[in-house]
Protein backbone atom coordinates (compact mmCIF):
# COMPACT_ATOMS: atom_id res chain seq x y z
CA UNK A 1 0.00 0.00 0.00
CA UNK A 2 1.14 3.46 -0.86
CA UNK A 3 2.18 5.44 2.33
CA UNK A 4 0.41 9.41 1.89
CA UNK A 5 1.84 12.38 2.71
CA UNK A 6 0.67 15.03 4.25
CA UNK A 7 1.75 18.42 1.96
CA UNK A 8 0.23 21.76 3.19
CA UNK A 9 0.58 24.25 1.16
CA UNK A 10 0.85 28.36 1.93
CA UNK A 11 -0.98 30.59 -0.12
CA UNK A 12 1.32 33.62 -0.52
CA UNK A 13 0.44 36.55 -2.68
CA UNK A 14 2.29 37.52 -6.00
CA UNK A 15 5.85 39.00 -5.05
CA UNK A 16 5.47 37.85 -1.36
CA UNK A 17 9.45 37.20 -0.83
CA UNK A 18 10.29 40.55 -2.70
CA UNK A 19 7.51 42.18 -0.01
CA UNK A 20 8.89 40.19 2.77
CA UNK A 21 12.70 41.44 1.66
CA UNK A 22 11.31 44.69 1.18
CA UNK A 23 9.45 44.93 4.93
CA UNK A 24 12.82 43.09 6.44
CA UNK A 25 15.14 45.88 4.76
CA UNK A 26 12.55 48.86 5.63
CA UNK A 27 12.55 47.59 9.34
CA UNK A 28 16.38 46.90 9.81
CA UNK A 29 16.59 50.41 8.19
CA UNK A 30 14.47 52.10 11.19
CA UNK A 31 16.23 50.39 13.81
CA UNK A 32 19.39 51.28 12.57
CA UNK A 33 18.94 54.55 12.39
CA UNK A 34 17.35 54.93 16.05
CA UNK A 35 20.55 53.02 17.62
CA UNK A 36 22.62 56.05 15.55
CA UNK A 37 20.99 58.94 15.50
CA UNK A 38 22.48 61.66 12.70
CA UNK A 39 24.49 63.48 15.10
CA UNK A 40 25.60 66.95 14.58
CA UNK A 41 28.98 67.79 14.38
CA UNK A 42 30.89 69.05 17.45
CA UNK A 43 32.08 72.92 17.63
CA UNK A 44 35.77 71.61 17.90
CA UNK A 45 34.82 69.43 13.97
CA UNK A 46 33.70 72.65 12.85
CA UNK A 47 36.54 74.63 13.80
CA UNK A 48 38.75 72.35 12.15
CA UNK A 49 36.71 72.79 9.16
CA UNK A 50 36.89 75.99 8.55
CA UNK A 51 33.36 76.91 9.13
CA UNK A 52 32.04 80.43 9.83
CA UNK A 53 29.36 82.06 12.03
CA UNK A 54 26.22 81.61 10.19
CA UNK A 55 23.00 83.66 11.27
CA UNK A 56 22.56 84.39 14.90
CA UNK A 57 18.93 83.94 16.68
CA UNK A 58 18.57 85.04 20.15
CA UNK A 59 15.25 83.13 22.00
CA UNK A 60 14.36 84.99 24.59
CA UNK A 61 11.63 82.62 26.97
CA UNK A 62 10.17 82.05 30.18
CA UNK A 63 12.19 81.21 33.58
CA UNK A 64 9.81 78.44 34.02
CA UNK A 65 8.21 76.03 31.50
CA UNK A 66 4.38 76.42 32.21
CA UNK A 67 3.89 73.11 29.30
CA UNK A 68 5.83 70.67 31.52
CA UNK A 69 2.93 69.68 34.07
CA UNK A 70 5.74 70.12 37.24
CA UNK A 71 6.05 73.41 36.39
CA UNK A 72 2.56 74.39 35.81
CA UNK A 73 1.55 76.15 39.61
CA UNK A 74 0.57 79.12 40.18
CA UNK A 75 3.78 80.15 41.71
CA UNK A 76 5.82 79.25 38.74
CA UNK A 77 3.09 81.35 36.39
CA UNK A 78 3.08 84.23 38.43
CA UNK A 79 7.49 84.31 38.11
CA UNK A 80 6.89 84.50 34.57
CA UNK A 81 4.82 87.16 34.34
CA UNK A 82 6.93 89.20 37.16
CA UNK A 83 10.30 88.80 35.68
CA UNK A 84 11.84 91.42 33.11
CA UNK A 85 12.87 89.71 29.86
CA UNK A 86 16.58 90.33 28.72
CA UNK A 87 16.66 92.43 24.99
CA UNK A 88 18.01 90.47 22.63
CA UNK A 89 20.06 92.81 21.90
CA UNK A 90 22.11 92.82 25.20
CA UNK A 91 22.55 89.15 24.31
CA UNK A 92 23.96 90.17 20.95
CA UNK A 93 26.41 93.04 22.07
CA UNK A 94 27.40 90.56 24.85
CA UNK A 95 28.91 87.58 22.03
CA UNK A 96 32.60 87.59 21.84
CA UNK A 97 31.91 86.33 18.03
CA UNK A 98 30.17 87.83 15.21
CA UNK A 99 28.40 86.53 11.91
CA UNK A 100 30.78 85.34 9.07
CA UNK A 101 33.87 85.52 11.21
CA UNK A 102 35.92 81.93 11.21
CA UNK A 103 34.07 79.58 14.31
CA UNK A 104 36.33 79.70 17.59
CA UNK A 105 35.52 77.11 20.48
CA UNK A 106 37.09 79.69 23.00
CA UNK A 107 34.87 82.30 21.88
CA UNK A 108 32.14 80.09 22.46
CA UNK A 109 33.39 78.78 25.82
CA UNK A 110 34.22 82.45 26.73
CA UNK A 111 30.85 84.22 25.71
CA UNK A 112 28.64 81.33 27.98
CA UNK A 113 31.07 81.84 30.77
CA UNK A 114 30.74 85.17 31.09
CA UNK A 115 26.72 85.23 30.15
CA UNK A 116 26.44 82.32 32.94
CA UNK A 117 28.57 84.89 35.51
CA UNK A 118 25.93 87.76 35.11
CA UNK A 119 23.28 87.30 37.81
CA UNK A 120 21.33 89.53 36.06
CA UNK A 121 20.24 87.30 33.26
Amino acid sequence: MPQLRRVQVLARPPFGPLVDWLALALLLRAVLAQEHPQRLPSFVHLQAAGAKVGQIRVSIGDIFDTTDPGEDKWLFRWANALHIRTRSGFIGRALLFKTDEPLSVVLIKETKRLLRSARYL
